[in-house]
């Protein structure tokens, strides 16, 4: 139960990394077109930051889940050998 819950985390994270990419570059392109948005130079810094940060906490997300895996899978080995050395 507790592996599909993260395996759907997975996908939403995936999920919210896609919607975001183009909700970011969707509004840079409004921000262009909009004589009150800051211009061309403020949008590209919109969608450069927008995308920075996106990539920035979908990679700390990862780095949370892999954090997870590699504790578990250390927990089930170190079980293994108590196993083995009684």
């Amino acid at each position: 139960m507790r592996s599909m819950i993260v395996n759907i985390f997975e996908m939403l994270v995936a999920v919210f990394v896609v919607v975001g990419v183009i909700g970011v570059i969707a509004t840079g392109i409004a921000m262009m077109s909009n004589p009150y948005g800051g211009g061309g130079a403020a949008s590209l810094l919109y969608i450069i930051g927008g995308l920075v940060s996106i990539v920035m906490a979908a990679g700390v997300i990862y780095v949370l889940l892999d954090i997870r895996d590699n504790t578990r899978r250390t927990a089930n080995a170190v079980e293994a050998l108590m196993k083995k050395a009684e």
